[in-house]
């Protein structure tokens, strides 16, 4: 096999993984960001290089990429050259392409229990009335930033599905937080994507009980 995907939910582990798995294959390992398309557009001109040496290419954190770059990928994955490898890793399979996943041999790590702060926040989160999310939320204007925060709520939230007694209404902010960053991934106006995420979490109260 030419190209693996990692997934796991603590970033150390993914990353000391890919080492030792770069190792195993006698391979230099050489990181790479594909965010965004001109990134992978980066990975494809590196890919057409004679190589004399077996080299790893080091895709981290393929869940945040946007669908072209990840497309972009696909005839690299399918017609692999000599000596190259691709090692990906993602938090989340379900940010991954489908045509992405069935190209990639999946490797999935032991789960590691989340940060107690990022719980709590996401916990804070919910607890927060209407006018202080939306007061929250509108302060996040650039595209990172909103990434950022909504990795951390979603993580928080799972772990709070295993604590909170209303199911459905944790798992409705699961729904839509992810909705979301996939929205945040595939780029366009942060501000529609955020202010449709405050439409649709109106539906939960702050409290754990859905509102009919």
């Amino acid at each position: 096999m030419h190209a693996y995907l990692i997934i796991g939910n603590d970033s150390q582990s993914l990353e000391n993984y890919a080492s030792k798995l770069a190792q195993k294959l006698s391979a230099i390992i050489l990181p790479y960001q594909i965010n965004k398309i001109s990134e992978a557009r980066e990975v494809n001109r590196f890919a057409t290089l004679s190589l004399t040496q077996k080299t790893a290419i080091y895709l981290k954190g393929i869940d945040k990429a946007t669908n072209e770059a990840l497309n972009s990928l696909l005839k690299l994955l399918e017609e692999p050259q000599k000596n190259l490898y691709f090692i990906a890793t993602a938090k989340k399979e379900m940010g991954v392409l489908p045509t992405i996943l069935s190209r990639l041999s999946i490797i999935r790590l032991k789960a590691v229990r989340p940060d107690p702060e990022i719980t709590e926040f996401s916990n804070n989160f919910i607890k927060m009335n209407l006018g202080e999310k939306i007061k929250y939320i509108s302060s996040l204007k650039r595209s990172d930033e909103a990434k950022a925060v909504f990795e951390k709520l979603i993580e928080g939230f799972h772990e709070l599905l295993h604590q909170d007694t209303n199911y459905n209404n944790i798992a409705g902010y699961i729904k839509e937080a992810q909705k979301t960053l996939t929205s945040l991934n595939s780029n366009g106006n942060v501000s529609i994507h955020l202010t449709n995420f405050l439409v649709h979490i109106k539906n939960y109260s702050p409290l754990g009980n859905s509102i009919n």
